[in-house]
């Protein structure tokens, strides 16, 4: 055919990179393209507060976190499963550890020396990276064009994988423009939506002056029939957390569809309601409110606030009725964080315009990755196994591809 076996890759996050690591392995020649001046930009700031890359939870529950009922997304994962995560950590020299949770860490929490190693390594792999290259789009004959420093720069492949991001936290480099082209072309495709954000409750002043940055520790969030535990935290707008997180995709539906979100705190989760009731009808006449939450129903004070915030007066003289509403406290939210501060985005190519190796339908030899997928998982460590999980799936493909042409 007279054109050497290559690869283009373009976004240079965790499953552009893991793309371009199974590649490799395979002596095919590859040129990643990213339009940032540096790589990984969005894995390193998710490493800012400890770089969570995976869970060790029953793998069974670990597949139930992913949103996409999708055999091509959980095959994908089955491949790529947190024990090799683990390993494949491990033969960077990046040392793990496992935390209360189940979450794993890298011993040093960063994600800056793992992205150091693992960028050097494939760099000796003769892994061609090309920064501050914007993808434009193909040309008629399917070159690609980018902009770079230079001008205008054509490149033609073999195969082509797109690891381009979803919408969140836009400046790190996931912007979402390449969903009108995919549009333009035909590829069908979800509006993108935050997930994994915090969600916007009418605080009083008093309280949000009080306790915007308190956590709440321990509670359950239920949202329709789920129900989460962990802590959440007040913010000047709401409220985020591990377990709003969680429901984030199915409040954002409730709020399509309503017009508002429903959650409802378990603010004691440990005690029994009748327990509750009887803790709570012992009262001292001299006792204040604060005083009497604190030591009766064992609630903080953050917790305590919360109930004064969205209760009438006389529910804290009825034992039964304050004792629901500590076991249920129904809050309702009109809307989320905007997608620009959200941790992930929902929505993209659907699962149905690729094949089992993430190929485009519609376009042989184009391969979709990571968050360009129309998939989501919750902070844990999901989202990250899943994007290197569809990364490598998406170069195994490219492999498949390369040999079926060439030979």
């Amino acid at each position: 055919m007279g054109m050497v076996p290559n690869v283009a890759i373009i976004g240079a996050g965790p499953a552009g990179l893991m793309a371009a690591e199974v590649l490799l392995e395979k002596g095919i020649a590859v040129n990643i393209f990213e339009a940032k001046p540096t790589i990984g930009r969005k894995l390193l700031m998710a490493g800012k507060s400890g770089l969570n890359i995976t869970h060790t939870e029953n793998f069974k529950l670990f597949l139930g976190r992913f949103s996409a009922e999708f055999d091509t997304l959980e095959n994908s994962i089955k491949s790529f499963t947190p024990t090799m995560v683990q390993q494949w950590t491990s033969n960077l020299g990046i040392e793990t550890f496992e935390g209360s949770s189940k979450r794993v860490f890298p011993r040093e929490m960063k994600a800056s020396p793992l992205l150091r190693k693992w960028h050097a390594r494939l760099s000796k792999q003769s892994l061609k990276t090309h920064v501050n290259y914007k993808w434009l789009g193909w040309k008629e004959d399917g070159t690609l064009l980018f902009s770079c420093p230079s001008g205008i720069y054509e490149h033609t492949s073999t195969a082509t994988i797109l690891a381009l991001g979803g919408m969140s936290w836009p400046r790190l480099g996931s912007d979402g423009n390449w969903l009108h082209l995919f549009k333009k072309n035909g590829i069908a495709v979800r509006e993108f939506f935050p997930t994994n954000c915090g969600f916007h409750f009418d605080w009083s002043n008093v309280f949000r002056d009080r306790f915007a940055g308190t956590p709440v520790k321990s509670c359950k969030v239920t949202v329709g029939k789920k129900t989460i535990s962990g802590d959440l935290v007040i913010t000047d707008y709401g409220m985020e957390g591990t377990p709003i997180y969680a429901h984030s995709e199915t409040l954002q539906e409730q709020i399509r569809v309503n017009g508002y979100g429903v959650i409802s705190l378990d603010l004691h989760p440990p005690i029994q309601l009748e327990s509750l009731i009887e803790r709570l009808s012992y009262k001292r006449s001299k006792i204040s409110l604060p005083n009497y939450l604190r030591k009766n129903g064992k609630l903080s004070a953050v917790k305590a606030s919360l109930l004064r915030e969205f209760l009438d007066e006389d529910v804290f003289r009825k034992p039964k009725a304050l004792g629901r509403k500590i076991k249920c406290l129904v809050l309702k939210t009109q809307k989320s964080q905007p997608i620009e501060r959200a941790i992930s985005s929902g929505g993209g190519v659907k699962f149905t315009e690729v094949d089992d190796f993430l190929m485009l339908k519609a376009y042989p030899g184009v391969f979709v990755a990571g968050e360009m997928l129309d998939w989501n998982a919750p902070t844990g460590g999901y989202l990250i196994n899943g994007c290197l999980a569809l990364g490598r799936q998406a170069g195994l493909g490219a492999i498949k591809w390369t040999r079926d042409t060439f030979n």
